[in-house]
Order: C-alpha cells, then structure tokens, then sequence
C-alpha cells in the first residue's frame, strides 16, 4: 500500500525534476516539423540534470539524510504510488491539454483523451510535458534504483557481484548515452506524433524506471558470482550490442532531420 513517505517522496521527486528541466542551463535546439508544420523549441540539459542528481543522492547518503538501500526498502510502495499519481493526474493533463489541441484532436471523446492525450504537444510556457515525461523523471529514476538495488546487495552480502557491477553499468550506460544524444529522441515518433496520455505516462513514469530496473532487483538476493568467461562474454556482446544500437538510431536520426543529407 502506499504510504504519505511514499507520496511525499514521489511528489518531491517529480518537482525536483520538473525544476531541473526548466531551470538548468543546456543547449536550445529546434525540433523536426511536426505534422501541422509547427518546430518546437527545445531546451538539452538532460546530462546536467543527471549528473547534478547523482551528486545530490550521494550527498544525501554521504551525510547520513538518507539511507542508499531507501528506494529498495520502499519498492513497493513507490510502485503503488507512482500508479496511482499517474491514473490521477492524467486527468488534469486531459483537462488542460484539452484547450491546445487541434480540431482533429478535439473530436476524440474523454476516454480517448484520457487514454491517447488530447494533445500532442501540450505546453505551459516553454514547459513541454511530453519532453519532460519521456525521460527525465523516469530514466533519472532507474538510475537511482539500479545503484540503490546495488546498495542493498552491499549491505546484506558484504560485496557487490560482478553481475551487480555488469547490470549497473550497462543502464547507468544507456541512461547517460541517451542524454549526450538527448537531440535525437526530438526526430522519433513518439515526440512528432503521440499524444500525452495514460498510455505515453504510464510507459514513461512506470514501467520504464520500475520494470527496468528488474535485473538489478533480482540480483540484489541472488549475488551468486559470474565466472570469468561469463563475465567477459556478456561485456563483449553488450558492447557489440550497444555498438549496433547506437550506430543505427544516430542513422536513423540523420535521416529523419534531413534526407536528403
């Protein structure tokens, strides 16, 4: 069941987010036209936002504030919490987005609304809620619960695993390649065409941090040791895997800002 830490904490969560994205310096860019034509502008300072969060959690365990096995303490809880913000608060999100969308998207009944976003891309001043949702409050957030998994492994067995290590740098990895290339996910479907509604907010702020963070949970009780050649067989072929994806999304990217280049 949640609790009023677990709401207090989500909430705060999310407000410190929303504060990093709208205050912190970054680099502004243009997006790709989007189906009505319009270019929206974007602000890039996700690997700041990132960086100075990793910092302010260290600092909150450094000096004893907070414990590092917090967010595995209180997984279930948050999860519950997290749902329910969402089922929530999506209804306001339908309410206002409701007032910018198109004539197209105004033919789309509650449900839909509630369901598909009732506008594409809704905004509070230069506050894009889509671009906001899409990572900062949850890849952020797998972050802090892969590392704080890693914590709890430390505290009940004394050492971390190897397959520990492996797991968490490998997302730490992604989270942080995502952000350096944050001017990418502007050219991918979701941001030129997918509605902000329980669909796109719940994948975001739900499963994305919860459901990713699967690996580092399991292991956090079962710290059985890779061998050797296990350990250097998965850090090569996820260097060859990460290789391909990256390689083939910045193609992508490419093409989808100018084909003609």
């Amino acid at each position: 069941a949640p609790s009023l830490a677990s709401v207090g904490w989500y909430l705060a969560w999310i407000a410190f987010q929303a504060a990093l994205f709208h205050w912190l310096p970054g680099r502004d860019v243009e997006g790709t036209a989007l189906p009505d034509g319009r270019r929206l502008d974007y602000r890039l300072n996700g690997l700041f936002a990132l960086g100075l969060t990793l910092l302010a959690a260290a600092g909150a365990v450094a000096s004893g504030l907070l414990p590092a096995g917090l967010l595995y303490d209180e997984l279930g809880a948050l999860v519950t919490t997290a749902n329910l913000v969402v089922l929530l608060s999506c209804i306001g999100l339908m309410a206002f987005a409701r007032r910018q969308a198109s004539p197209e998207e105004r033919r789309l009944n509650w449900l839909e609304a509630y369901t598909l976003g009732a506008c594409r891309n809704p905004r509070l001043g230069r506050f894009d809620f889509k671009f906001f949702c899409e990572s900062r409050p949850s890849m952020i957030l797998w972050v802090l619960l892969a590392l704080s998994f890693a914590a709890k492994q430390l505290e009940l067995h004394g050492s971390l695993s190897n397959a520990m290590i492996l797991v968490c740098f490998f997302q730490i990895l992604y989270v942080a390649d995502y952000f350096y290339f944050e001017d990418a996910i502007l050219t991918t479907w979701d941001i030129k065409h997918e509605g902000v509604g329980f669909i796109l907010a719940w994948g975001c702020l739900v499963w994305i941090p919860f459901a990713y963070a699967l690996q580092p949970l399991y292991l956090v009780l079962h710290p059985e040791p890779l061998p050797a050649w296990g350990f250097a067989s998965i850090l090569l072929l996820n260097a060859a895997g990460f290789y391909i994806f990256r390689s083939s999304n910045l193609q992508k990217h490419r093409f989808s800002s100018d084909p003609m280049q």
